[in-house]
């Protein structure tokens, strides 16, 4: 869901690290190429990302995006989960996306559980920010 938020598009983000003498890292992000896989260092293109798994899973939460408020989304729809995606997430707040201006953006939809575990923004373009998850709803 967020990677919408944040590129726009189906390509990487990889995080430029500007830590020094830490094993925490945290850093801007950079748009990599289409044709970039993997962001470490010398191994951009050894490891394949895998296709998004699109079969629905017998889930669904809340569907919406707006840019134009932080405010919960009005009349929001539905969307089925897929995949491993079984937890509603509700975001809301202000961010960039490359080579935009800051804007306010409020989404709700299906992510996995792990999303919400390592949800971090440190060093993302996410400002202020609200994130909320709780279990989907069986259909």
């Amino acid at each position: 869901m967020l990677q919408a938020l944040i590129t726009g598009a189906d390509c990487l983000l990889c995080e430029q690290c500007l830590s020094i003498g830490s094993s925490h890292c945290s850093g801007i992000f950079k748009q990599c190429s289409p044709d970039v896989t993997h962001c470490i260092k010398g191994l951009e293109n050894n490891t394949v990302v895998p296709a998004v798994d699109k079969t629905p899973n017998g889930y669904k939460c809340e569907d919406c995006f707006t840019t134009e408020t932080v405010d919960p989304c009005a009349g929001a729809g539905e969307v089925q989960c897929t995949g491993e995606l079984n937890t509603c997430t509700s975001f809301s707040g202000t961010a960039t996306r490359p080579g935009e201006d800051v804007k306010q953006y409020t989404a709700k939809g299906c992510a996995s559980q792990d999303f919400c575990h390592s949800f971090y923004l440190a060093g993302s373009h996410a400002y202020t920010y609200d994130l909320q998850c709780s279990p989907a709803e069986k259909l």
